[in-house]
């Protein structure tokens, strides 16, 4: 079952990769320089069964168009030893006449813990706030995730968890 899932993985990952090659390659230069690629990482904290615990989600997005990225979330919660790889979608978009902007996001990949490895899911989203417009500067809100994925933590095991975050993120390539 777990070459299964790992192969359905791969698969979507090799997918994402291959589109990624072809909108840079069949699309103008003035729309390929839209196709950037961002690591973000943030303090989260993680509901678990009751239990809350602190982690860290490192997120990589690949944009292919104004509103769409393939995006990975990394979840790691080093107390209870939870590590959580997902790869999926990721649509963006700012609220008309305002400095607002949000994302929605899904993702499917594999969770490990004291538990033995499984399937897991993800589906969340981030509403940030640029105070300039332009997001040199930009202040996270609120981001929220809900994961499906078998978790330990202690003696408290559950298939549905959650994590929630806020925090700034400076992007030094609309700096300079």
């Amino acid at each position: 079952m777990r070459k299964v899932i790992m192969g359905i993985v791969m698969a979507l990952g090799m997918a994402a990769t291959g589109m990624a090659q072809t909108t840079s390659t069949t699309t103008t230069a003035a729309a390929a320089s839209n196709l950037t690629f961002q690591v973000t990482s943030q303090a989260v904290m993680a509901g678990i069964g009751g239990k809350y615990e602190a982690g860290t989600d490192a997120i990589g997005t690949l944009t292919l168009s104004p509103h769409w990225s393939v995006r990975s979330d990394n979840v790691v919660l080093p107390g209870p030893g939870i590590g959580l790889n997902t790869a999926g979608a990721e649509y963006s978009a700012t609220i008309p006449k305002s400095e607002f902007s949000y994302n929605l996001n899904a993702g499917v990949g594999m969770v490990s813990s004291p538990a033995p490895m499984h399937f897991a899911a993800n589906v969340g989203g981030t509403l940030s706030f640029s105070p300039s417009g332009e997001p040199k500067l930009s202040i996270t809100i609120i981001t929220a995730q809900y994961f499906h994925g078998a978790v330990a933590d202690g003696a408290t095991q559950t298939s549905n968890w959650w994590t929630i975050g806020t925090g700034l993120e400076l992007n030094l390539s609309r700096i300079f």
